[in-house]
Parts: C-alpha cells; structure tokens; sequence
C-alpha cells in the first residue's frame, strides 16, 4: 500500500496563498457567491487545499501565515461556498487541533525575532507632582506620565539615502518606531527625515489637505518653522529630489491606511508657500510652510499600495491593541 507524499510549504508560500485567499478570494465569493470565481481561481483553490491536507506545518508556520484563518473565515461564511471546499478546510482545521492543539491559542511573536516589534520598546515614566497633589486625606499623590520609544540597533544614518532605499510601495508597519528599526526613517515621533542638507522622508500623521485626483497623486504637506527639519524639504525643491512618503492611520485621508503606517511611494517637492500665523495667545508667530507633493511616475499605484494593510497585518494589529490593552511585556515601566 503506497504512502501519501508529504508536500512541503515554506511559510512564506503559506502567507502568499493566505493573502490571496482572505484578500482576493473571500472578498468575490461574499460579494457573488462561489459560482462568481473564474474556473482558473476554483482549480487553483481546489489543488491548494488538496496539498495542504497532505503537507507538515508547525505552530510557527501557522502563526506567521495566518493560513488557518482564512480556512475558518471559509468555514464561518459557508453558506458562499461550495461543499467540497468547506469540507477540506473543516478537515484541515481538524487535523492541525488533534496534533498541534487548539489553533484559538495561536499568537503572532511580535517581539520575538522576526516579529513585527522586535527590538521596540516603549518606556513609560512617572513622575510625583507635588505642587498639584491632592490636600484631601486619603486621596493619592498626582503623578506626571510621559512615554517614549526605545528602538534597539536602530540606525538612524541608514535612513539618509534617496529614493526607496530598498523598501516595497505598500511596506507596513504598526508603530512608526518599527519602521524607523527598518532604516525607513531615521526617528519614531517626529514628522521629517533629515540630514544637514537634505530631506528624505515624511511621515504625514496630522491635518493634511490632499487633492483628490482620483490616485493620491498630489498631497498638500502643511509644517510650521519649529517643524524640525522644514527647511531641509525646501532644500528638495532645489536640487529637485524627491521624498518617501509614509502615511500614518492619524492622517486625515482616505488614503491613510486602516491601522499603522504605510509607505506610499517617492513624492516630488513641486512648489510651495509660506504665509504667517497669528496666535492671540502667545507672544511670538509661526510661519506656515505649504508644500506642494506630486507622486513620481513609474511606481506601483496607490491602488496597490492601499491594499495594506492586509489581512494578516491586521490581525498582528488587533493583537498589538489586546497586548496594549491589558498592559503587557511592550511596556518598560521606569518610576522616578
């Protein structure tokens, strides 16, 4: 009797095909039904699932891929799909509980190598106030909060080279601190990437005004003279080199991305303005430099790039926001 051969996925593969099925696939069945895919896309789903239920995967391939997400997003909206299809993903699913246990416990190692977090930290500093604590008996001390991120290994001189310095249209990342480990950018809070003399990045997070040109094509970058490094933008506008735009959830677009900061192409400094700003309340004014942002040609669209997030960088989102939430291991606590 002839033994079933083991297919052999790399978690890349695995995380390609989960893209394709949670980002492509499902979208089409649930807007017309199973019968709405092309026969190409059935034969191609058909046979993934086939190898899958022949192949070895580990709890780490399963948490780098998500793939047994998207086969319980199959199960869960079964109604849209075919029985054959339910069937071999409930029995995949079942599979993979009897000999890895219970796929619910999977998490994504944001802080581990690899992970999305690694080498990120953020440090959260308590200070006593005492000039305004509380005189009531039994009523605590105010404390004074602030945080800042720690990134380790994180250089920021690697961020000081134009053009894409090697970053994919539509890379994303959950912090800005994360993108600023990877050498996009050379800070985790401040809005330009400078040198001396040039401009390399911007991250746009605030009130912005975009031209709606139907491909997010011209941006409107508003910055005052305390914004660190806004004449090294207008620097760009000389020696005509472009900037690497990133946009952040904050931003107020439609075409920041969902969650987390995106990288969204090379951007030209075409022209811009100044004009001043008048404060009742403060003794000195700010001058307001406009910049006008037109995309360079010949990259991958903002169509392409706005499909980031993805399903899978969603859910590493959610389970930052959970750890967040209950205040755990991302936090260093320092008490002064």
């Amino acid at each position: 009797m002839s033994q079933t051969k083991l297919i052999t996925f790399s978690k890349q593969e695995l995380r390609y095909n989960t893209r394709y099925l949670r980002d492509v696939i499902l979208p089409q069945v649930i807007q017309g039904g199973f019968n709405y895919l092309s026969g190409h896309s059935i034969n191609r789903l058909s046979e993934f699932l086939q190898k899958l239920e022949v192949s070895k995967v580990t709890v780490h391939m399963l948490s780098y891929s998500r793939i047994h997400n998207a086969l319980e997003e199959i199960c869960n909206s079964h109604r849209h799909w075919s029985l054959e299809i339910v069937k071999n993903a409930q029995h995949i699913l079942s599979e993979w509980e009897e000999n890895l246990g219970p796929l619910s416990l999977i998490q994504s190692n944001l802080w581990e190598p690899g992970g999305r977090m690694e080498g990120c930290c953020k440090t959260s500093t308590e200070k006593y106030d005492g000039a305004n604590a509380e005189k009531e008996e039994g009523q605590l001390a105010r404390h004074r909060s602030s945080s800042r991120w720690i990134v380790k290994s994180a250089d920021p001189t690697n961020a000081y080279v134009f053009g894409h310095n090697g970053f994919q249209v539509g890379q994303w990342w959950i912090k800005q601190a994360a993108a600023f480990r990877d050498g996009i950018i050379d800070n985790s809070t401040n809005d330009i990437t400078h040198d001396s003399i040039n401009a390399y990045a911007i991250v746009l997070k605030g009130t912005l005004n975009e031209i709606d040109d139907k491909g997010g094509g011209t941006i409107y970058y508003h910055s005052s003279n305390k914004t660190k490094g806004v004449f090294r933008v207008m620097h760009n506008l000389v020696n005509r080199r472009s900037v690497r735009i990133l946009r952040t959830s904050k931003l107020g677009s439609k075409f920041a991305p969902a969650c987390g900061v995106r990288y969204d192409g090379l951007y030209r400094i075409s022209g811009h303005s100044v004009k001043l700003r008048c404060h009742e309340n403060q003794d000195e004014d700010n001058m307001e430099y406009v910049f006008e942002l037109k995309r360079e040609p010949g990259q991958p669209s903002m169509k392409e790039a706005m499909r980031h997030p993805m399903s899978d960088e969603l859910d590493d989102w959610k389970e930052y926001q959970a750890i967040n939430a209950k205040g755990k291991g991302w936090v260093c606590s320092l008490a002064k």
